[in-house]
């Protein structure tokens, strides 16, 4: 798959990113952040892109922005101590 037929892709989901690490993190620019960190992991991943059905792909986005949002709050916290 092209970059360009990725790229419509992840805007096809950029909003629930938003929504999800907005739920995660409860902070506008946490959440803005966490999103665009997850597009651009997407964008790498072929597993995203290879998958079809709508409550896999879902079930990745929820996934990886459980995983991008707990680092970010892991790497705060270590720049915090």
């Amino acid at each position: 798959m092209g970059s360009g037929e990725r790229i419509e892709r992840l805007r096809e989901v950029e909003h629930d990113c938003y929504r999800m690490c907005y739920l995660l993190t409860e902070d506008e620019q946490q959440a803005h952040e966490a999103a665009k960190q997850m597009l651009i992991n997407l964008y790498a991943s072929d597993a995203f892109f290879a998958t079809v059905a709508s409550g896999a792909r879902e079930k990745l986005l929820k996934q990886e922005a459980i995983r991008v949002c707990c680092g970010m709050q892991a790497m705060r916290s270590r720049v915090g101590a």
